[in-house]
């Protein structure tokens, strides 16, 4: 009831995805007051590197049910062929002894982009995620996106260079994860660099937007 009453207050609310800009629309809020500004990423600590791939698919994060990891455990216990790799702390479900899932422990953020680079595609079943920063750092190392409906993705294609290489599951099923990682694992991402990507284009979308609402403010 608080953040409803504060949500009522405010002249204008910042969000960072399509996703949570539908949950203040599914509630009844006056959308018009919404500002969608997807955040950005460290160009100078993710970037492609030209190494070998070791793995098909990567998963950066806590290992947890929001997080669709029961998911991915079914998934890849399916698909032997499919190598995968997780880098990040184990939250609520352990982490499979199988051949064909490694487990790598929470590291340094500089530290990540080696195990993007040697990895062909990144994986976010989400069941609820905000954004997903993890989501710009694999587009930054130029990797093909797998991901859910409920994260940034929607939003991420509209400030990346190749916003083909970002695939979104229809629904909640192995059928829908399989057949998005099919697509994405034959994918080449367009690396041309998107400065749409950074921090400081996040820094300008919002001064943009504050300087508009200064002038419709003068202009009343």
């Amino acid at each position: 009831k608080r953040d409803e009453g504060q949500y009522c207050q405010a002249d204008y609310i910042t969000v960072a995805s399509d996703f949570v800009l539908k949950t203040f629309k599914d509630n009844g809020f006056d959308c018009s007051k919404i500002f969608v500004n997807p955040y950005g990423v460290r160009i100078d600590n993710f970037s492609p590197l030209n190494v070998e791939k070791k793995y098909d698919c990567i998963f950066v994060g806590q290992w947890c049910k929001l997080k669709g990891c029961e998911m991915l455990i079914e998934y890849f216990s399916r698909n032997p062929n499919l190598k995968f790799i997780h880098v990040g702390s184990i939250g609520n479900i352990k982490f499979p002894q199988l051949n064909n899932m490694t487990h790598i422990d929470a590291i340094p953020e500089k530290e990540l982009v080696k195990y993007y680079n040697i990895s062909k595609i990144f994986v976010f079943p989400s069941y609820n995620d905000g954004y997903g920063l993890v989501l710009n750092q694999a587009a930054a190392c130029g990797l093909p996106i797998v991901c859910s409906q409920n994260c940034g993705g929607a939003s991420l294609k509209r400030i990346i260079a190749d916003p083909s290489s970002v695939f979104i599951m229809n629904d909640f099923s192995i059928e829908a994860l399989n057949n998005c990682v099919m697509e994405a694992i034959n994918y080449t991402v367009e690396t041309v660099k998107s400065y749409e990507l950074t921090w400081e284009a996040y820094g300008k979308r919002y001064d943009r937007f504050l300087k508009k609402v200064k002038q419709g403010n003068e202009e009343n």
